[in-house]
């Protein structure tokens, strides 16, 4: 399946995998929030970036 070249990730934490499944709109875009590097570990492949069109 194709992505869409403006999609972006949200990387939650544990516990809100629950509001982020059944909450409100609101709720969906409350978590949506930096995530601390310091917090993020990146395991098994790592996926080269996309070529840009020139």
């Amino acid at each position: 399946m194709p992505i869409h070249p403006e999609a972006m990730i949200t990387i939650l934490r544990p516990d809100d995998h629950e509001r982020w499944l059944t909450g409100s709109y609101d709720d969906v875009l409350a978590l949506q929030r930096p995530y601390l590097a310091d917090q993020t570990n990146v395991r098994g492949p790592v996926f080269p970036m996309r070529q840009q069109a020139e």
